[in-house]
């Protein structure tokens, strides 16, 4: 296994304890999107600190002009996301809310993959990926009826 496979995977790891520790914050809240204003906060905190820490060269005015407009609708989608598995997760619990992220996110990554969107390199939808998400489909029904 690569490094960056192990970091992926690490990554991975940190969503379902994300989604337990914001989904009890945001029902001792009863807000969610209070909740995800909170997470959203101190990871902003924690990631000020690091950039200082670090000494990160901030990116010139030419270089930010010429960014287009959707590639800074990452932190919005990020906000959506938190707020609905901070919602979701004390109703359905962490593995059916995390089985049903997975899914919208091979499904969807799977047709952004097959157009190239946002200008990366196309990888076309195939039988293989095809079953894989069928399978994934099927392991959400067994997470939720079983």
């Amino acid at each position: 296994m690569s490094l960056l496979e192990l970091a992926a995977l690490l990554a991975g790891s940190m969503l379902p304890v994300q989604a337990g520790i914001n989904g009890r914050l945001g029902r001792d809240l009863a807000n969610p999107v209070f909740a995800t204003f909170v997470s959203f906060a101190l990871g902003t905190m924690a990631l000020l600190l690091y950039v200082a820490a670090a000494r990160q060269k901030l990116p010139s005015g030419s270089t930010i002009t010429n960014i287009p407009w959707w590639a800074w609708t990452g932190g919005i989608l990020g906000a959506v996301y938190v707020t609905g598995v901070v919602w979701i997760t004390p109703k359905i619990g962490v593995a059916a809310a995390m089985i049903l992220v997975i899914v919208g996110q091979i499904v969807t990554s799977a047709a952004l993959d097959h157009f190239g969107a946002f200008g990366l390199t196309a990888h076309p939808m195939n039988m293989g990926r095809m079953c894989g998400i069928a399978l994934l489909i099927g392991g959400v029904l067994m997470v939720r009826k079983f």
